[in-house]
């Protein structure tokens, strides 16, 4: 169902849309909206515990198909795949939104935006300081918006993560937060806040819930 968060129009759905779609993928790295949409799974439950509410994920549409898809909660696995490799908007800085469920049908959802980059898919640039270069130069680029900043870390023990915070150059950067994200031992998603506020937590891919 589409609604309103802040000023962006989205088409939501909860967490076992996702999750049934997701178990039906066989390769995620097919298409970077499969990674999307695992990394909103977690960022589901990284939200409800910040807010104490259920939460749903929320994806902006190209303009030429919001009407059509207003009024779907639903989606069968083609509709979903449909929606999520031709007709999400990718002319815009926000990938996934996390949203709050509204109690009543109809009103506005309080929500995070997120933007989602993959790093280190080039295994000659995996280290850290290509790293630092890549988020004070590509993506210092962006305009200012209350967006956060999600990076895939493709290596994540190949990174020095204190270096890696006293070198980014925040004076006016363009998103909110940044955080790093990277698999590990097959069954968990850690997350590294680097910006503003620092910390470490980890996703457990099998049971969906968060370890603080």
């Amino acid at each position: 169902m589409t609604m309103t968060t802040g000023k962006i129009e989205l088409l939501f759905f909860e967490e076992w849309v996702i999750i049934d779609f997701l178990s039906k993928i066989k390769n995620y790295s097919a298409n970077s909206k499969y990674i999307e949409l695992l990394i909103s799974l977690s960022l589901i439950k990284f939200c409800e515990r910040q807010w104490d509410a259920k939460c749903w994920v929320g994806i902006e549409l190209k303009n030429k198909y919001k009407k059509k898809n207003s009024q779907k909660q639903h989606a069968t696995y083609n509709e979903l795949n449909e929606i999520m490799t031709k007709q999400a908007n990718e002319d815009t800085p926000v990938d996934v939104t996390i949203a709050k469920i509204p109690e009543r049908q109809g009103h506005s959802s309080y929500g995070m935006h997120f933007q989602i980059k993959r790093f280190g898919v080039s295994k000659d640039k995996q280290d850290t300081q290509s790293l630092i270069n890549f988020l004070n130069n590509d993506c210092a680029q962006y305009g200012k918006s209350q967006t956060n900043l999600i990076i895939l870390i493709e290596s994540p023990e190949e990174i020095d993560l204190q270096l890696l915070k006293q070198s980014i150059k925040t004076d006016s950067y363009p998103f909110e937060k940044i955080i790093l994200t990277g698999l590990s031992e097959s069954k968990y998603i850690n997350y590294y806040g680097i910006w503003p506020e620092s910390g470490w937590s980890r996703y457990n891919l099998d049971n969906f819930q968060f370890e603080f």
